[in-house]
């Protein structure tokens, strides 16, 4: 199998660069926050999915007063997507 890769440069407006900022900003949050609540199911001896506990609370967590930030970005919406991919 033959990779490759392209190297793009990109230079957004200040406005772009907010709202890459905000994304990569919550798309990062999310990550952390699922890679801490995997090690959590992990170290339970009834060792559940994942899965099965972080897409269903996802609304829940958005709604919340010291996470309402997370619902102005898109990011977060597609990596639920893709979790529940795998």
């Amino acid at each position: 199998m033959l990779h490759k890769a392209v190297k793009v440069r990109v230079y957004p407006t200040p406005e772009q660069q907010v709202l890459l900022s905000q994304h990569f900003g919550c798309a990062r949050w999310w990550w952390n926050y699922a890679l801490n609540k995997s090690i959590e199911t992990y170290k339970k001896p009834e060792k559940a999915s994942v899965n099965q506990h972080l897409i269903p609370s996802y609304p829940h967590i958005k709604k919340a007063e010291e996470t309402l930030w997370l619902s102005e970005c898109y990011v977060t919406a597609k990596f639920c997507k893709q979790q529940r991919s795998i």
